[in-house]
């Protein structure tokens, strides 16, 4: 039988992990081994976690760091098995059926894979992401498998251990851009997961009203969003020349980058998969390379 240990990061998720969890134990033809690290809950989520975990095949109950989802995932895959997949889970989504054993029948048995696929809204018929095809180099600017939907090798674990990211850069984000370049990502059409959108998303594709209140938060600390989106990309360019002992090819094309280029890459949509994320980054370039020219890195 196929086996798979799902890494879970809880907090303060009462209102809608029954239904996570009963969808895990609804999934066909696997073997799960559940490990969940809870980050401090005050509400009753550690109660249903220890109710719920000794129906799966083994469990494995941590307490988390305590500093937030980010480096609550990271915790748990140095708490991992060495050797079985990963499957990354959310405490509010729900599975179908199918998911983990779809996941695990595509992993490549000699090298790294990371195993993607679509969404969709609980509770409507919308698929996300919308435009599923990948754009070179994209993953530099965003992250198109989400993590509720990775299941990763052991190989794939095994190279994402030795270019864990940094405190800051989500796992998932990191370990995608690591599969693209390794030509290790494997993307699946279908949607797998029923994904919650609700006000308390942490990560993902979260609701309108979140979205706002992190943009005016950003606002409010005076940093425009601009610039922290340019930080963020350019803390993963450096760490992952840092990691992985090259620069990826991006970081050269984008120092050859002229305003024509720039602007035909606009409007062929060569990074992007929308005319709105597009615009967005022709920003963010030309931001790119004026912050890196300041810091002689082009």
């Amino acid at each position: 039988m196929l086996e798979v240990q799902v890494l879970l990061a809880t907090y303060n998720g009462d209102k809608y992990i029954k239904d996570f969890f009963d969808s895990l134990l609804e999934q066909s033809d696997v073997r799960i081994h559940l490990i969940v690290s809870d980050d401090g809950s005050y509400d009753e989520t550690f109660e249903i976690v220890k109710r719920y975990g000794p129906l799966f095949y083994t469990f494995k109950l941590l307490s988390g760091p305590k500093r937030g989802a980010t480096e609550n995932f990271i915790y748990l895959f140095n708490n991992r098995y060495p050797n079985l997949p990963v499957s990354f889970a959310d405490q509010d989504d729900v599975w179908m059926k199918h998911k983990l054993k779809t996941a695990l029948a595509n992993l490549r048995e000699d090298e790294p894979t990371l195993f993607y696929s679509r969404c969709e809204i609980l509770g409507s018929k919308k698929i996300v992401p919308k435009n599923f095809q990948l754009r070179k180099y994209s993953h530099i600017f965003g992250n198109a498998a989400m993590g509720c939907t990775q299941v990763l090798n052991v190989q794939m674990c095994m190279l994402l251990e030795k270019n864990l990211p940094p405190a800051g850069v989500h796992i998932d984000w990191w370990t995608f851009i690591l599969a693209v370049e390794e030509n290790a990502a494997l993307r699946w059409d279908e949607p797998l997961i029923m994904y919650r959108l609700h006000s308390s998303n942490v990560v993902g594709v979260p609701h309108l009203s979140a979205r706002l209140s992190r943009i005016f938060g950003r606002l409010q600390k005076k940093r425009t969003l601009i610039s922290w989106e340019t930080s963020q990309i350019l803390h993963v360019l450096g760490t992952y020349k840092t990691m992985t002992g090259r620069k990826p090819e991006i970081v050269n094309f984008l120092s050859n980058l002229s305003i024509i280029d720039i602007m035909q890459s606009f409007l062929f949509r060569y990074f992007r998969r929308s005319f709105f994320e597009n615009f967005f980054v022709v920003l963010l370039v030309l931001e790119y390379k004026k912050t890196m020219a300041k810091k002689h890195l082009l």
